[in-house]
């Protein structure tokens, strides 16, 4: 019974949860952006978010777009310019998006590269990757490996308390972030 119940909450992890199903695209490095001044056409730039994920402008230097949204990021640049203009409109437009997948491994059935084109839980991103072979995936310890500022963080995750329910707080992945759904230990 209780494989039933796991196996009904994998297949239903929005309505289990009760995840907003409201999706939210932050920028990452190698998104190209541009941003727009309606009253001084001069300053508009086309930009590549950079691997650290900055971007540079006139007049303000570096900043960072990585991890926002493009209406935090126009709302920082209306702040910083609001020194240096009387009159002043600002807008962030997406022209492309970079990199945008993560890698799911291990004891899943179809491992890969999974595109991100939205918010994606790593319980969505295993799905996508065909579900785990249930048995001999370990729920209980898979591990999520980021890349930030250059060095690696690795992340365990207990998927057993989040599908039993215990855990409701999805963990949301970047960009790049390799998923690794590990073998179920066996004794002898």
């Amino acid at each position: 019974m209780k494989k039933l119940f796991l196996l009904v909450l994998i297949f239903f992890p929005l309505v289990a949860f009760g995840q907003s199903t409201e999706k939210v695209v932050k920028l990452s490095a190698g998104d190209t952006i541009e941003v727009r001044f309606f009253y001084t056409p001069e300053l508009n730039k086309l930009q590549i978010i950079r691997p650290d994920g900055k971007i540079v402008l006139q007049l303000i230097g570096e900043v960072t777009a990585e991890g926002k949204t493009p209406g935090e990021l126009t709302k920082e640049l209306l702040s910083r310019y609001k020194k240096y203009f009387s009159q002043l409109d600002v807008a962030v437009f997406v022209e492309s998006y970079g990199s945008r997948q993560v890698y799911v491994g291990g004891e899943v059935n179809s491992p890969g590269e999974i595109p991100i084109l939205t918010q994606l839980t790593v319980l969505e991103a295993i799905m996508r990757a065909g579900g785990v072979n249930s048995t001999t995936a370990s729920y209980r310890n898979v591990v999520v490996i980021r890349q930030q500022e250059g060095k690696y963080t690795r992340y365990e995750l207990n998927l057993e308390s989040v599908l039993l329910g215990r855990e409701d707080k999805p963990f949301l992945l970047l960009p790049l972030d390799i998923v690794y759904v590990p073998t179920r230990m066996i004794s002898p």
